[in-house]
Parts: structure tokens; sequence; C-alpha cells
């Protein structure tokens, strides 16, 4: 059974409306939990912004060389090598 279908099979349940309303801001407070679990950091930030760049210097480097087996990897961790010295020279 889906989430939202468990979900609805709980609120039929239930036989007044205090219990529906108090489940309701329950599942909100769960909501904006994984919402806030979630959030991406700063560093987060700057590597996906630097992620387009990272891309294509490899794309450079592989259309000589070639493709690695784990190309993504690489690329991936150049970015956030980019987002931290971003936030070194930040301050």
């Amino acid at each position: 059974m889906k989430r939202s279908d468990a979900d609805a099979a709980s609120q039929r349940s239930y036989s007044s409306a205090e219990t529906r309303n108090a489940v309701s801001h329950i599942q909100a407070a769960e909501s904006l939990h994984e919402i806030s679990v979630k959030t991406p950091t700063l560093r987060d930030y700057f590597a996906t912004e630097a992620l387009g760049l990272c891309f294509a210097q490899y794309l450079n480097h592989a259309e000589v060389e070639g493709f690695s087996e784990n190309w993504r990897d690489g690329v991936a961790a150049d970015a956030y090598l980019m987002a931290d010295a971003m936030l070194k020279a930040r301050g």
C-alpha cells in the first residue's frame, strides 16, 4: 500500500474532527522535518553551480583521452573541490 493510500485509510478511521486535525498537524510537522533534512547546504549550492564548468572541462579532456569508466564520480568530486575552494575564498 502506498503512503497516500495508507494516509487516506487512516484518515477515514478517525471519528472526530479534533483527531483528524491533530493527525494533520503531525503529518505537516513530519513533512517540515523531511524538508529541513534534505535542504542543500551552501557547499551543495556552490558545487551545483560549479558542476557545469567541471563537466565541460571533462568533456574537453575526454575528447583527447577518451572517457574513463568512473568519469561521473570524478566530475562530481571536482565540483565539490571547487565548492570547497569557493567557501575558503569567502573567508
